[in-house]
């Protein structure tokens, strides 16, 4: 398994990462994503 972090271009930001099947598993050939989580951010006058 291979865990890849996503970098928005633009921004620079880390929008994310992801897992990715490096072998073949029954049902999976390797390079599906099996996992991913996403993030987002935003500017704010204040902290809550």
């Amino acid at each position: 398994m291979r865990t890849d972090i996503i970098i928005d271009p633009t921004s620079g930001l880390v929008i994310g990462e992801q897992d990715v099947l490096l072998k073949d598993y029954p049902g999976s050939p390797a390079g599906t994503v099996s996992t991913w989580t996403s993030v987002k951010t935003s500017i704010v006058n204040s902290a809550p």
